[in-house]
């Protein structure tokens, strides 16, 4: 859901989640929410094509199961930060 400050500056509130129920593969992830992340996206739309935009949120990462092959990992999780430019053709 898109909410408008002016005609062009908007704000995009967002929520993602992973979710793994089964994983037999040889770098398996441990079953449950692998992935999660909320945040906020703001853009300007300097026209219909063209979108320059800020995003920051909160995320976290579920680490991953240890194997025969490799060593196990531990959960990650903080905020992060970015910005970029999105172009429509």
């Amino acid at each position: 859901r898109d909410l408008l400050l002016t005609q062009k500056l908007i704000l995009q509130p967002y929520f993602e989640v992973d979710l793994i129920l089964k994983d037999k593969a040889a770098n398996a992830k441990k079953t449950g929410i692998s992935h999660a992340a909320f945040g906020l996206e703001t853009r300007y739309e300097i026209n219909k094509k063209v979108m320059p935009f800020v995003d920051f949120g909160y995320g976290y990462e579920k680490g991953l199961k240890q194997t025969a092959w490799q060593t196990g990992t531990d959960s990650e999780h903080g905020w992060y930060y970015g910005a970029g430019l999105t172009l429509k053709f």
